[in-house]
């Protein structure tokens, strides 16, 4: 320890009586230097810490998001692809864009039951 760092403290009674030393090692400078790095410390775990796994979950969120997203058009892809090549009717006149619409209904359904799991409880 320094002798520097070292200071005595004096407390008197009301009276005058009783006259107690207490010898600390720490000093005033080193008290504040500690209460900044906990206080820092403290930051760092309530605020900055959970902030970066909040990010890292959206990052992980958004990069499912979009994966679902292009098996959504590669799905919507095939089915258009598949049905006027397997069935005959459907390459010529309304029944063409009847595909079209048996598409838009399933890629409804996968929206609505997208948005049951995300709004499912528990």
């Amino acid at each position: 320890m320094a002798a520097g760092n070292e200071h005595t403290t004096v407390h008197t009674l009301s009276g005058g009586e009783g006259v107690t030393k207490e010898k600390t090692s720490m000093g005033t400078q080193t008290a504040v230097e500690e209460l900044y790095e906990l206080t820092k410390k403290y930051v760092r775990q309530e605020t900055i810490d959970p902030l970066r796994s909040l990010a890292r979950r959206l990052g992980y969120g958004a990069l499912g998001a979009v994966c679902v997203g292009v098996g959504c058009i590669l799905v919507a892809t095939a089915i258009l692809r598949l049905v006027p090549r397997h069935l005959n009717f459907a390459s010529r006149g309304l029944a063409s864009s009847l595909v079209y619409f048996a598409v838009a209904l399933v890629l409804l359904g996968f929206v609505r039951t997208s948005w049951k799991i995300m709004m499912k409880k528990g």
